[in-house]
């Protein structure tokens, strides 16, 4: 069984969408590098649906990553 220890976050903010509150999804991945190939697709479909003008940004996150305070 593989673990999936990479996972992509994906934030969008259609036009007019208050930048504090972004529409989100996350998906797991094997590799950095489907991540990455996933995330322009994820891309390209929410500007589809919610228009030309509406703002994205994505991360592929480690689950292994830890955050230091």
């Amino acid at each position: 069984m593989v673990e999936l220890k990479i996972f992509l976050l994906l934030l969008v903010w259609p036009e007019g969408q208050d930048q504090s509150d972004p529409l989100w999804t996350i998906e797991p991945f094997e590799t950095v590098a489907a991540c990455q190939d996933y995330a322009i697709i994820a891309v390209e479909d929410a500007i589809k649906k919610h228009g030309a003008n509406a703002q994205t940004q994505f991360q592929c996150l480690n689950k292994d990553s830890r955050i230091k305070e």
